[in-house]
């Protein structure tokens, strides 16, 4: 393990930077995906620090609930729909979802652009896009695929430093 720092990702169109906390760049390096393992997941949480300027300071799961399997994660709402009550309580808001891939430059499958598409869809937010972030097997701002979802397009971040 080495010391992970933040790393910061940006979209002109829309235009944001979003910064993935040490701490959940942690927690992604602790359920990375090596040999015969199933997916990992879970949400992300974080807050504002500009209307433009997303930092993911927490992220969650895998949960017990979820069905895990070599090349595919389902994710339970009611248990997600909880932590999402849970934290925003706490002051943090539901930003989008992350999992793995056990490859070491990862990008959405069709299902993943389905998945994204449809929860962002489905859920009850005032967010202009969520956040979909796809660990590969390697922690990096060049191993991890960031993307916003919106209505229509799903959008990927290019990384950056600030």
């Amino acid at each position: 393990m080495f010391h992970l720092q933040k790393l910061n990702f940006r979209s002109d169109l829309p235009k944001v930077t979003v910064s993935l906390l040490p701490e959940v760049l942690k927690h992604f390096e602790s359920n990375v995906q090596t040999g015969n393992s199933t997916e990992s997941g879970g949400q992300l949480f974080g807050t504002f620090a500009s209307p433009h300027n997303v930092l993911v300071s927490l992220a969650t799961g895998p949960q017990k609930k979820y069905h895990r399997f070599r090349n595919f994660l389902r994710l339970d709402l009611e248990t997600d729909q909880k932590e999402i009550n849970q934290f925003f309580k706490q002051g943090f808001h539901y930003l989008g979802d992350w999992h793995t891939h056990p490859v070491s430059n990862p990008t959405p499958s069709v299902r993943d652009r389905n998945t994204s598409k449809s929860r962002f869809a489905k859920s009850e937010h005032e967010l202009t896009a969520m956040l979909m972030v796809i660990v590969g097997t390697t922690i990096t701002s060049e191993n991890l695929w960031v993307g916003l979802q919106n209505k229509t397009t799903l959008v990927e971040l290019s990384g950056v430093r600030i």
